[in-house]
Protein backbone atom coordinates (compact mmCIF):
# COMPACT_ATOMS: atom_id res chain seq x y z
CA UNK A 1 0.00 0.00 0.00
CA UNK A 2 1.52 3.24 -1.11
CA UNK A 3 0.24 6.29 0.61
CA UNK A 4 0.68 9.70 -0.76
CA UNK A 5 1.87 12.54 1.38
CA UNK A 6 -1.72 13.74 1.72
CA UNK A 7 -3.02 10.45 3.11
CA UNK A 8 -2.49 10.60 6.85
CA UNK A 9 -4.22 8.78 9.67
CA UNK A 10 -5.03 5.21 10.61
CA UNK A 11 -6.60 2.48 8.59
CA UNK A 12 -9.81 0.83 9.82
CA UNK A 13 -7.88 -2.34 10.72
CA UNK A 14 -5.44 -0.41 12.91
CA UNK A 15 -8.31 1.28 14.75
CA UNK A 16 -10.06 -2.07 15.34
CA UNK A 17 -6.89 -3.65 16.72
CA UNK A 18 -6.33 -0.68 19.04
CA UNK A 19 -9.92 -0.86 20.34
CA UNK A 20 -9.63 -4.62 20.86
CA UNK A 21 -6.46 -4.21 22.91
CA UNK A 22 -8.10 -1.43 24.93
CA UNK A 23 -11.21 -3.53 25.60
CA UNK A 24 -9.20 -6.54 26.80
CA UNK A 25 -7.00 -4.37 29.01
CA UNK A 26 -9.98 -2.59 30.59
CA UNK A 27 -11.73 -5.91 31.17
CA UNK A 28 -8.72 -7.32 33.00
CA UNK A 29 -8.29 -4.16 35.10
CA UNK A 30 -11.97 -4.10 36.11
CA UNK A 31 -11.79 -7.77 37.07
CA UNK A 32 -8.72 -7.11 39.24
CA UNK A 33 -10.37 -4.17 41.02
CA UNK A 34 -13.61 -6.11 41.50
CA UNK A 35 -11.71 -9.03 43.01
CA UNK A 36 -9.92 -6.67 45.37
CA UNK A 37 -13.22 -5.21 46.56
CA UNK A 38 -14.66 -8.69 47.13
CA UNK A 39 -11.61 -9.71 49.16
CA UNK A 40 -11.86 -6.52 51.21
CA UNK A 41 -15.46 -7.43 52.05
CA UNK A 42 -14.50 -10.98 53.06
CA UNK A 43 -11.66 -9.59 55.18
CA UNK A 44 -14.02 -7.18 56.93
CA UNK A 45 -16.53 -9.97 57.67
CA UNK A 46 -13.77 -12.23 59.01
CA UNK A 47 -12.47 -9.45 61.28
CA UNK A 48 -16.00 -8.85 62.62
CA UNK A 49 -16.48 -12.59 63.20
CA UNK A 50 -13.16 -12.80 65.07
CA UNK A 51 -14.19 -9.87 67.26
CA UNK A 52 -17.56 -11.48 67.99
CA UNK A 53 -15.91 -14.83 68.79
CA UNK A 54 -13.40 -13.21 71.15
CA UNK A 55 -16.24 -11.40 72.90
CA UNK A 56 -18.20 -14.62 73.44
CA UNK A 57 -15.06 -16.47 74.54
CA UNK A 58 -14.33 -13.78 77.12
CA UNK A 59 -17.81 -14.17 78.63
CA UNK A 60 -17.64 -17.95 79.11
CA UNK A 61 -16.71 -18.69 82.70
CA UNK A 62 -16.74 -15.02 83.70
CA UNK A 63 -20.10 -13.41 82.89
CA UNK A 64 -21.82 -16.79 82.74
CA UNK A 65 -21.21 -20.04 84.58
CA UNK A 66 -18.84 -22.57 83.05
CA UNK A 67 -21.05 -25.62 82.52
CA UNK A 68 -20.82 -28.48 80.09
CA UNK A 69 -23.06 -28.21 77.04
CA UNK A 70 -23.86 -26.10 74.00
CA UNK A 71 -25.46 -22.69 73.65
CA UNK A 72 -26.41 -20.75 70.52
CA UNK A 73 -27.37 -17.24 69.60
CA UNK A 74 -27.11 -14.38 67.13
CA UNK A 75 -24.95 -11.28 67.12
CA UNK A 76 -27.02 -9.59 64.46
CA UNK A 77 -28.99 -10.65 61.40
CA UNK A 78 -25.86 -12.06 59.69
CA UNK A 79 -23.67 -13.63 62.38
CA UNK A 80 -24.60 -16.67 64.50
CA UNK A 81 -22.56 -18.16 67.34
CA UNK A 82 -22.28 -21.59 68.93
CA UNK A 83 -20.42 -22.18 72.22
CA UNK A 84 -19.49 -25.76 73.15
CA UNK A 85 -18.07 -26.52 76.59
CA UNK A 86 -16.83 -30.01 77.41
CA UNK A 87 -14.52 -31.53 80.01
CA UNK A 88 -10.93 -31.75 78.84
CA UNK A 89 -9.18 -35.04 79.44
CA UNK A 90 -5.43 -34.79 80.03
CA UNK A 91 -3.67 -37.47 77.99
CA UNK A 92 -0.44 -37.41 79.99
CA UNK A 93 -0.57 -40.36 82.40
CA UNK A 94 2.00 -38.75 84.69
CA UNK A 95 -0.42 -35.96 85.63
CA UNK A 96 -2.88 -36.99 88.34
CA UNK A 97 -6.01 -34.95 87.61
CA UNK A 98 -8.22 -36.80 90.11
CA UNK A 99 -6.70 -35.03 93.11
CA UNK A 100 -6.75 -31.53 91.62
CA UNK A 101 -9.31 -29.10 93.06
CA UNK A 102 -10.16 -27.81 89.57
CA UNK A 103 -11.69 -29.22 86.41
CA UNK A 104 -10.26 -28.34 83.00
CA UNK A 105 -12.79 -27.49 80.26
CA UNK A 106 -12.35 -27.17 76.50
CA UNK A 107 -14.31 -24.14 75.25
CA UNK A 108 -14.99 -23.77 71.52
CA UNK A 109 -16.69 -20.70 70.04
CA UNK A 110 -17.77 -20.89 66.40
CA UNK A 111 -19.16 -17.90 64.49
CA UNK A 112 -21.00 -18.59 61.23
CA UNK A 113 -22.30 -16.28 58.50
CA UNK A 114 -23.22 -16.29 54.81
CA UNK A 115 -21.22 -14.39 52.23
CA UNK A 116 -23.20 -14.10 48.99
CA UNK A 117 -24.77 -17.51 49.54
CA UNK A 118 -21.50 -19.13 50.66
CA UNK A 119 -21.37 -20.41 54.23
CA UNK A 120 -18.36 -19.12 56.15
CA UNK A 121 -17.21 -19.75 59.71
CA UNK A 122 -14.49 -18.96 62.20
CA UNK A 123 -13.70 -20.89 65.38
CA UNK A 124 -11.69 -20.08 68.50
CA UNK A 125 -10.79 -22.65 71.16
CA UNK A 126 -9.31 -22.30 74.63
CA UNK A 127 -9.02 -24.13 77.94
CA UNK A 128 -10.68 -22.85 81.12
CA UNK A 129 -10.43 -23.92 84.76
CA UNK A 130 -13.40 -24.24 87.10
CA UNK A 131 -13.67 -25.43 90.69
CA UNK A 132 -14.74 -29.04 91.05
CA UNK A 133 -18.14 -29.61 92.57
CA UNK A 134 -18.34 -31.42 95.86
Amino acid sequence: MNRSKFEKGFSLLEVLVAFSILAVTLGVLLNIFGGGLRLAGVSDDTARAASFAQSRLAQVGVAEELTEGETRGDFDERFRWIVRVQPYEVMDEEIDTENLPVQLYLVNVRVEWNDRGRPRSLALTTLRLAAKEG
